[in-house]
């Protein structure tokens, strides 16, 4: 599992990131939207038992969520359906609500139970549980004394 700890240039990329949705907001012909370039934010814990991800997703059905493992690579994905029109008569100044498909993957560097992970939903997130496997757990070693 990759983690990036947080470092004083990381706004820089943040920035970066909000000229290209900018300009690509720009650049769209008219009716369309972007996709959503950040993906949804998510919190990991890890623990001697495994990795614990949290994510939120408000709004969004637990069955229009897809969680797949694939060679090493857990997949979060889905689709956010689009905000319904405000309806006749009314004019949108602002549409700021992302929708269309998203999607997150997290490669995983230490041997998981794959068989043991569960997704729970409440309240608009997603609680994933990601046990390590039996051999990547630590575990303590005795000594033997010899005499």
């Amino acid at each position: 599992m990759t983690i990036l700890r947080s470092h004083p240039g990381r706004n820089l990329l943040d920035v970066h990131g909000d000229v290209n949705r900018l300009f690509d907001g720009l650049l769209l012909p008219a009716g369309r939207t972007v996709e959503s370039v950040q993906p949804m934010a998510v919190d990991v814990h890890e623990s001697d038992a495994g990795y614990t991800l949290q994510f939120d997703l408000p709004g969004i059905k637990p069955e229009d969520v897809k969680v797949r493992i694939h060679d090493g690579v857990l997949t979060v994905s889905g689709e956010r359906a689009a905000n319904p029109p405000a309806g006749e008569g009314v004019r949108t100044h602002r549409r700021e609500r992302v929708h269309g498909a998203f999607s997150r993957s997290f490669t995983l560097r230490r041997p998981v139970d794959t068989a043991g992970i569960t997704a729970t939903a409440q309240d608009g997130v997603l609680t994933l549980f990601v046990p390590r496997a039996e051999e990547a757990k630590p575990r303590d070693i005795k000594i033997d004394v010899v005499k």
